[in-house]
């Protein structure tokens, strides 16, 4: 991603925000707002990294924060889903317990160098996701660097759609917004990871934007859903 892609993200990420909880929070919904990279990281509250936070319903305010992050101070090298699951799953355990708990992750790419996805048993992750053979229908089941053999990857995709599925289990539901970023990528891999996103999301909760150009005009359509 380029800073041009985050100030994209950032719009849409700060509609979002005025959209569920704006205009006098109709719906009286409350949250708690992060980005993410190595870490989940508060935004416009101290804590520290991947802390619980406090819910947030002042959209002005939570606004303001997110436009207040600069790319250049934020930028690193990893894509950490899994930490993106515990840290919401550690808010939610101390949020309303009658409130429906939702978390919304918006993101331009695969699970990468994501927590534990080291560690993970190979027998135990086939079993709750399916086995993944080179050239198979599993959703993992796909190359993106040419020559080099990275389907079923244990460490990037299996790992995601693992820990996204552990997630959901606890009741928790997974609404992804993903950015193909088709400059980065290509048109066949933005496909799949089109996929990859569906499979990691709650059904029917999945949206995505082709490219970053793209992002933006889905706004109305994932505030009407979070707000139905």
């Amino acid at each position: 991603m380029t800073s041009d892609g985050w100030s994209v993200q950032s719009q849409f990420a700060v509609e979002l925000v005025n959209g569920l909880i704006g205009n006098g929070n109709p719906n009286g919904h409350a949250i708690i707002p992060y980005y993410f990279n190595d870490d989940a990281n508060l935004i416009g509250q101290s804590g520290s990294k991947n802390a619980a936070g406090a819910w947030q319903s002042d959209a002005s305010s939570v606004m303001s924060a997110i436009e207040r992050l600069s790319y250049p101070n934020i930028r690193a090298g990893s894509t950490d889903h899994p930490q993106v699951f515990l840290t919401a799953e550690a808010n939610f355990n101390k949020g309303r317990p009658s409130s429906d708990k939702v978390l919304v992750l918006i993101t331009d790419g695969d699970t990468h160098k994501g927590k534990d996805c080291k560690r993970n048993s190979k027998s135990t992750v086939e079993a709750k996701i399916g086995k993944c053979t080179k050239g198979g229908t599993h959703v993992c089941a796909f190359g993106r660097v040419k020559g080099k053999g990275v389907e079923c990857d244990m460490q990037k995709c299996m790992c995601g759609v693992y820990t996204s599925s552990l997630y959901k289990d606890k009741g928790f539901q997974l609404v992804i917004v993903g950015i193909a970023n088709q400059h980065h990528i290509g048109e066949a891999d933005a496909g799949l990871f089109k996929k990859v996103m569906a499979a990691m999301a709650s059904p029917g909760s999945s949206f995505y934007a082709q490219n970053f150009e793209d992002l933006l005009p889905l706004t109305p359509t994932v505030v009407s859903f979070l707000n139905q």
